[in-house]
């Protein structure tokens, strides 16, 4: 079995995929996140630039306020819509500026070079192109995509296009 770094382990509680993959299952695995909001656990990830780029699911308008007040109190850039089921999402960053490409490491990205035939594309884009909702982006997150943006293992990226589960 594969021992998660701490790196890993956040992510894994920040990833929206099952019961397990959620805020409220993380704070009981990783100290520094008891009795602490997601909302604010993300702004911190996002100012230590430990992830180049957050998603929060709104909860209500008043919830919405103090969310955007907070993002801006802390310099970063807000975006926030309704995704496809109504409900409202803010996407936050620190660089909007930043390159894809800039945000890796060239050996890392080696075998996206057989797997994405995007991928010179894909290194060039912004931060920015991710911060509007998903009708405003191109034909969507590729699996290299979000682990780039969301600052996830780019091995399990390579997972998903080996597998073609996305």
């Amino acid at each position: 079995m594969k021992v998660m770094t701490e790196k890993e382990l956040n992510l894994f509680f920040l990833d929206d995929g099952t019961h397990e993959h959620t805020f409220s299952c993380g704070q009981q695995v990783v100290p520094e996140w008891r009795y602490r909001r997601e909302i604010d656990v993300l702004i911190q990830r996002v100012v230590d630039g430990l992830i180049p780029l957050a998603q929060y699911y709104v909860h209500d308008d008043e919830e919405l306020d103090d969310v955007v007040a907070e993002v801006h109190a802390n310099g970063l850039v807000l975006s926030a819509y309704q995704d496809e089921n109504g409900a409202e999402m803010v996407r936050f960053a620190a660089c909007p500026d930043t390159r894809l490409g800039d945000l890796v490491c060239w050996n890392e990205l080696m075998p996206f070079t057989k797997l994405e035939p995007e991928l010179d594309t894909i290194l060039q884009l912004r931060i920015e192109n991710y911060l509007g909702s998903a009708e405003d982006q191109r034909d969507g997150f590729t699996p290299l995509e979000h682990a780039i943006v969301y600052g996830y293992s780019l091995n399990n990226a390579i997972t998903l296009y080996t597998r073609r589960v996305w």
